[in-house]
């Protein structure tokens, strides 16, 4: 139970870490009150309920709002991890605007855009969806936006 103990407290103390340095970027470059500040949790970082509680206990308390980007499939870690978080902390589902990666399907023209049917879990703030990655022309990303998302990016 020690090392069990230990071992949630150094990835929940990682995701405070993380958040709050988050945080003092976010306030350097001036982000305005109430956006989202995005966890980029790419497929190789290590990360578990523990990081996600810690990211959002400490994001939440700032003047931003909490936000995950990565792989939503649902046989991903960052899944499995985010939907562990959520039985520990329900209000983690309810208040963290996710960004997902799933499923990519390609880039594509703005016309030829798929209608939203993003990877997240149930019932999540799953707003964002990076559905195209690297194109072969253009290093560029194609996503799609909820405008329930959009409305806590920063603008300028």
């Amino acid at each position: 139970m020690k090392v069990r103990c230990f071992l949630f407290r150094a990835y929940y103390d990682n995701g405070v870490s993380e958040a709050k340095k988050a945080i003092e970027l976010a306030k350097e470059l001036g982000a305005p009150d109430g956006v989202a500040i995005f966890a980029d949790i790419e497929p190789n970082y290590p990360v578990d309920a523990a990081f996600i509680e810690g990211w959002y206990a400490e994001v939440s308390k700032s003047i931003y709002k909490p936000a995950i980007y990565g792989i939503f499939d649902k046989d991903e870690a960052l899944t499995v991890s985010f939907n562990e978080a959520v039985k520990n902390k329900e209000e983690i589902k309810d208040n963290t605007f996710l960004w997902s990666a799933s499923p990519n399907i390609g880039i594509t023209t703005e016309e030829d855009a798929p209608k939203f049917k993003v990877d997240a879990p149930e019932e999540s703030l799953a707003y964002g969806w990076q559905y195209g990655i690297n194109d072969q022309t253009c290093n560029i990303d194609t996503n799609l936006f909820d405008s329930k998302l959009t409305n806590v990016l920063w603008k300028q």
